[in-house]
């Protein structure tokens, strides 16, 4: 991961009255030496597998300014001697932060986060000057790096936090200092890490409890696991079921979506509930910073989903839903379904790959999987990984064509033999399966 730094000459004054690094030009920070650029800060995070400071000389070569050393492993020069080089970013991050006045606000939740983030930015971004974290840069250091890109002119601020472990949130919380939060939902993914459904809503929560008394904490009431979460900030609450704050209605017609507020239809980007739950989460909040319905509308309809979220892209005759960034059963079971909407006389196909960090419920959440595919009235499935062998094996006996494959390639190869004009074609799986390799290998190799 690497950043360019939003106030450069902020980060070298910190540099230096902090940390006693002089004459310092910082214009970026990284923590891969692959990615280093000429006036890099180059801290050697130490982790499990690897030591960043065996890639010191590596970064020197590419031209880094300066380092973060903790094991006094180069010669005083460029260097900066750090007890722990993650607490030295943590540090560094959160002094910089201390520098800003925006607010800043908090998204959290199993699905929809990154979607979410970029839709508010999106809509915000018309009337204002919007921050935003990039990309995947949601953990316990990504997070902390994104922030180094606050510039002094934003106006407003939309941060995604992914937890994987117990005590993240706290981490990030510690260091983001949000005025708002928003948890998207609340499933059970990263069970393996956590063990419990309500183990995984304790630590999302804390997004909610560490909020200021005149900040905001958006409610998705429809969920039943944040309804229950404490906040010492204002609740606003929002809702597709029952009364709230701001009530959405769900349609559909023939060819397309839409999400209904306040008298005003809004034409989803793309179909499914689950697009118009991240669009009326986004709605609530621009509504609470006076942005006019009529704007909100407006950029909804002109917004694109990220890369591996739902896109919809066409190769000759064949429709491909590049769902493939990640996967929970929650977030497949609401995609299928989407799916199966789309183009009714089409035949749909479904590839799937494991849906990792479910721990004791792995085989149990794959299985449900496959009892709901069996009902779905899906024409063909084939999957990848050694976990969706269970939930093939609930298709045993079902009128569906289905097959399991070893490789990547060895199904892309099968694809290709096995549509025809005209089909629809849903990809989905854990970010470790790679499944965009089966557009690529599939479709565009």
């Amino acid at each position: 991961m690497r950043i360019a730094v939003g106030e450069p000459l902020l980060l070298q004054d910190i540099l230096s009255r902090k940390f006693g690094a002089q004459d310092s030009a910082v214009r970026g920070v990284s923590i891969d030496s692959r990615q280093i650029k000429p006036g890099d800060l180059f801290i050697p995070l130490v982790g499990q597998q690897q030591d960043g400071h065996e890639f010191i000389s590596d970064a020197l070569k590419g031209g880094a300014a300066l380092i973060f050393d903790s094991r006094k492993s180069t010669s005083p020069s460029k260097t900066v001697r750090v007890e722990d080089t993650k607490a030295a970013l943590y540090q560094l991050v959160a002094l910089y932060r201390n520098e800003f006045s925006v607010p800043l606000l908090g998204i959290t939740g199993s699905n929809g986060k990154t979607t979410t983030k970029e839709l508010l930015h999106h809509i915000i971004s018309q009337n204002r000057s919007c921050f935003k974290t990039e990309g995947n840069f949601n953990s316990t250091v990504g997070m902390p790096l994104g922030l180094l890109q606050l510039k002094y002119g934003h106006q407003f601020g939309v941060v995604e936090m992914g937890v994987g472990e117990p005590g993240e949130m706290s981490t990030m919380c510690n260091l983001l200092k949000p005025d708002l939060g928003l948890i998207t939902n609340i499933h059970p993914v990263h069970l393996e890490f956590f063990g419990s459904l309500d183990r995984i809503a304790l630590e999302k929560g804390r997004l909610f409890t560490c909020l200021p008394t005149d900040g905001m904490a958006f409610v998705a009431v429809d969920d039943p696991m944040i309804v229950k979460l404490p906040s010492p900030a204002r609740k606003i609450s929002y809702s597709l079921k029952v009364e709230a704050d701001l009530k959405g209605h769900y349609f559909e017609d023939v060819m397309d979506s839409y999400l209904a507020l306040m008298d005003v239809e809004i034409k989803l980007p793309y179909g499914g509930k689950t697009m118009a739950q991240n669009a009326l989460a986004a709605a609530v909040i621009a509504l609470q910073l006076n942005i006019p319905l009529t704007d909100i509308k407006e950029t909804i309809e002109s917004f694109s989903a990220p890369s591996g979220r739902g896109n919809i892209r066409y190769f000759n005759d064949l429709t491909v839903i590049d769902d493939t960034y990640n996967a929970n059963l929650q977030s497949v079971l609401q995609g299928v379904t989407a799916f199966q909407k789309i183009n009714p006389q089409a035949r749909h196909i479904v590839i799937l790959g494991d849906m990792f960090e479910l721990g004791s419920a792995a085989e149990d959440h794959h299985r449900l999987l496959g009892k709901y595919i069996q009902q779905s009235g899906i024409q063909a499935v084939f999957c990848l990984g050694a976990l969706t062998r269970f939930t093939l094996a609930e298709l045993n006996g079902a009128n569906i064509h289905h097959r399991h494959f070893d490789d990547h390639s060895q199904l892309a190869g099968y694809l290709r033999e096995y549509c025809q004009a005209g089909d629809m074609i849903y990809i989905k799986g854990s970010r470790g399966m790679a499944m965009e390799k089966i557009i690529k290998q599939g479709f565009t190799g």
